[in-house]
């Protein structure tokens, strides 16, 4: 199954590069449209805002890729931290004016669950910062973003007075996949940490990352974004109870695009933003060669910018009625 979605993602970039190449514009799907400008953000003077806290061994390995949400005056910002025996698990940290951390918790909200977001020699045991040392890489089979099993990756959106929130869960074994929880927004706010149970809810057997979920009903229906490899995917359901086996699947709608700096993959970032312009959607790119796209007939020139393999930040506006359509 993988195989055959990754052809087809490859087919369907070939077909833009194809055109763009020929100097086709107007074909829905394929040639990128012009480019516009770019905008750029200053880095704030202040960064980095959160980093790894010396004594604190559950992020001895590194605090990143946080979600935010804002509640009230503050603005809660839960991080990925790997501990000091490579498990990814969420903290939290607050600020009042996203400038400044005005207070940071020391232990975990949120730790992996058994099966889906540990690896088999730490469950059955309770979960410390310390516990699985002996573990070293060349020891498991998989790592993902500097650790080798727990939760990575927290998207937030608030949904009536219910907080989802979607991540990344690795168990150093099977590829990664998306889960979803939630919590009472009053419960979040005070620090009761009563999660709902975690769901998985992509396919078991395809990497799928970076998945977020629209803070309205787009046509009646409940929207996710996500990425399988290399583009975004989109799907519609009707609920989110994920019952008897339901996975996300959908269909990609957002494409990579050559010779550009998202040559090589992109993902949504933030939940999208509702405007007066349409929903406003912070993504992730990277570019660089991938040899697996020479079975697909690309070629290197198409996906080489001299930047370097960097991940980046873009914005994109999508239409409202139709967030497919990059407008």
């Amino acid at each position: 199954i993988a195989q055959l979605i990754r052809r087809k993602c490859m087919a369907q970039l070939r077909l833009r590069a194809q055109a763009r190449d020929a100097g086709i514009r107007g074909i829905k799907g394929r040639a990128p449209k012009p480019r516009r400008p770019a905008v750029r953000f200053e880095r704030f003077e202040g960064n980095p805002i959160i980093s790894p806290r010396p004594g604190n061994p559950w992020e001895a390995g590194g605090t990143f890729n946080p979600a935010a949400i804002r509640l009230g005056r503050k603005t809660y910002v839960v991080y990925r931290a790997v501990s000091k025996n490579s498990v990814s698990t969420f903290m939290l940290a607050i600020s009042e004016d996203c400038r400044v951390i005005d207070e940071r918790l020391d232990e975990p909200i949120y730790l992996p669950s058994e099966g889906p977001e540990l690896h088999p020699s730490l469950r059955g045991r309770e979960l410390t910062p310390e516990l699985g040392t002996e573990h070293s890489a060349a020891k498991l089979r998989l790592s993902s973003g500097g650790s080798y099993c727990g939760c990575e990756d927290p998207r937030l959106t608030k949904l009536g007075d219910r907080i989802y929130m979607t991540y990344v869960a690795f168990n150093g074994e099977a590829p990664p996949r998306v889960a979803i929880t939630s919590i009472k927004a009053k419960d979040f706010a005070s620090g009761n940490w009563e999660w709902e149970r975690p769901r998985l809810i992509s396919h078991p057997a395809i990497p799928d990352k970076c998945c977020v979920l629209f803070p309205e009903k787009v046509n009646g229906n409940y929207l996710f974004f996500h990425r399988i490899f290399p583009h975004i995917w989109r799907d519609y359901v009707r609920d989110l109870r994920f019952e008897n086996g339901r996975f996300i699947f959908g269909r990609p709608c957002i494409f990579t695009r050559p010779r550009t700096w998202d040559s090589r993959k992109i993902g949504a970032g933030a939940p999208p933003i509702k405007t007066s312009f349409g929903w406003l959607l912070v993504y992730q790119g990277v570019s660089g060669w991938d040899p697996e796209f020479a079975k697909f007939g690309l070629r290197p020139e198409q996906f080489r910018v001299n930047d370097g393999y960097r991940y980046k930040m873009g914005v994109m506006v999508l239409d409202e009625r139709n967030p497919e359509r990059v407008v």
